[in-house]
């Protein structure tokens, strides 16, 4: 009995139709492949004969004519210099080689980033050590120029220095000034439109 049922699929498969189109037909109130449908444990099944009834004039095939016929090729061993067609890739060897390519950019792209830093680096410290050449010649500068006034000065010692006499300056005379006038009085902007009275 069972092999007599069809699941919707499979009876579509044998048909050679969509699933949609057969359950189509089977939505529709006076189409002949309703009387060939059976639910059993709430799938729905379609009995073999409705095929050779519906679709074609042959008896449709039993389980075991549906089987095709295991195909045997015989394999020659690739000769010397042929080579061999690697196999089909699996969806998950395909996403293997797409995360592969995926990590090989981004390890030639840490080495380009990796110089860049060595650049800068190297950058940073030339900028040092000019810094620190400028910074040994302003210091040698200065004792110069302090050796200079030194003797300039008489050989008087840098942490003496010569007394300057300054004159006080004469302060301003203060004026009196008077406030200023206060600001006038501000207005919002509704006062405008109120009558006085």
């Amino acid at each position: 009995m069972e092999k007599d049922l069809l699941t919707v699929k499979e009876f579509a498969d044998l048909a050679g139709v969509s699933v949609q189109s057969i359950y189509k037909k089977l939505g529709k109130a006076n189409n002949p492949i309703q009387r060939y449908l059976k639910v059993v444990d709430g799938v729905k099944y379609i009995e073999r004969r409705a095929y050779a009834i519906l679709y074609s004039s042959a008896p449709a095939p039993t389980a075991a004519e549906e089987a095709p016929p295991a195909i045997v090729e015989e394999q020659t061993p690739p000769q010397p210099g042929e080579s061999e067609a690697p196999p089909p890739k699996s969806s998950t060897d395909r996403i293997l080689d797409i995360l592969e390519q995926q990590l090989e950019e981004q390890r030639r792209q840490l080495q380009e980033k990796d110089k860049q830093i060595a650049a800068q680096t190297e950058q940073i410290n030339s900028l040092l050590a000019r810094l620190e050449e400028s910074s040994q010649i302003i210091n040698q500068q200065q004792q110069l120029t302090a050796m200079n006034v030194k003797a300039l000065t008489g050989g008087e010692s840098k942490e003496e220095p010569a007394a300057v006499d300054v004159e006080p300056q004469p302060q301003p005379e203060e004026k009196q000034t008077t406030p200023p006038p206060p600001p006038p009085e501000k207005k919002g902007f509704f006062s405008f439109f109120k009558r006085k009275g």
